[in-house]
């Protein structure tokens, strides 16, 4: 496999705007077919990071039968011999099934940020900016009758040969995966929180 993204295709992609904002998924469907494998990969990856949470799972999950040999390329070398690495998953609502979620962190403070940005904003939905996050689960579940409404932050762990991407754009630390999380716990920012 040629490890190379050819020049006038990463200007083709970079340069694609509809209504001008970027829209790397079209781009995508238009030019997927006459991509390298390697082009695919990457290329996805990037539409990934900037469609984030409306991203096609099945796009996600079709990068795992063509992931270059340089998946890992931007992964800390903290890690580099280390096979199972514990990773970090901070969102607006408790998932079902946190283990389907794709993005997750090798770095706990950046769960923290998307979790503390969730409980901010349920904060503000409830007018209150001094209140604990108890009192914000207690009344967040009074209001919607139901648990899945409340940030949450899991730990989870994952061997490399599961981890389809990793990406560095966004100082996230990501790691990019589907199904390969294993022992996902529901975890507090701090110890002494209950």
């Amino acid at each position: 496999m040629n490890n190379i993204i050819r020049p006038e295709i990463e200007v083709s992609f970079y340069n694609y705007s509809y209504s001008d904002y970027p829209n790397y998924r079209e781009w995508l469907k238009e030019n997927y077919e006459q991509l390298t494998d390697y082009e695919k990969f990457w290329l996805t990856v990037k539409a990934y990071c900037d469609d984030g949470y409306f991203f096609p799972r099945s796009w996600i999950i079709r990068l795992k039968k063509i992931r270059p040999d340089d998946y890992l390329k931007n992964l800390d070398s903290a890690y580099s011999d280390i096979d199972t690495i514990t990773v970090y998953r901070g969102q607006g609502n408790r998932a079902n099934n946190a283990e389907n979620c794709p993005s997750w962190t090798t770095d706990k403070n950046v769960a923290v940020r998307f979790y503390e940005k969730a409980v901010n904003r349920r904060k503000s939905i409830i007018g209150k900016d001094d209140i604990s996050y108890s009192d914000v689960c207690n009344h967040m579940s009074e209001l919607y009758q139901e648990d899945c409404c409340l940030p949450a932050l899991y730990q989870a762990t994952i061997t490399k040969d599961k981890i389809i991407a990793t990406i560095s754009d966004r100082n996230e630390f990501e790691i990019l995966q589907h199904r390969g999380v294993k022992n996902v716990k529901q975890i507090m920012p701090k110890e002494d929180e209950p």
